[in-house]
C-alpha cells in the first residue's frame, strides 16, 4: 500500500498485543523499524512527505 503524503493516525488496540510493543516497519528508500510502547498510548501519528 502506497501512502499519499499528508499526516495519518494509526489507533491500535492495547489489548491485542503481547507484550504491549508495537514495531512499524517504515519503508521510504532507507529501511527504517520503530518500536512503539503502547503503554504510552495507543495512538500513533506518522507524517508522509
Amino acid at each position: 500500500m502506497e501512502l499519499n503524503p499528508g499526516s495519518y493516525i494509526i489507533q491500535v488496540s492495547k489489548l491485542a498485543y503481547s507484550p504491549k510493543t508495537l514495531t512499524l516497519t517504515l519503508l521510504s528508500g532507507e529501511h527504517t523499524v520503530k518500536e512503539v510502547s503502547l503503554d504510552k498510548s495507543s495512538t500513533i501519528k506518522i507524517c508522509v512527505k
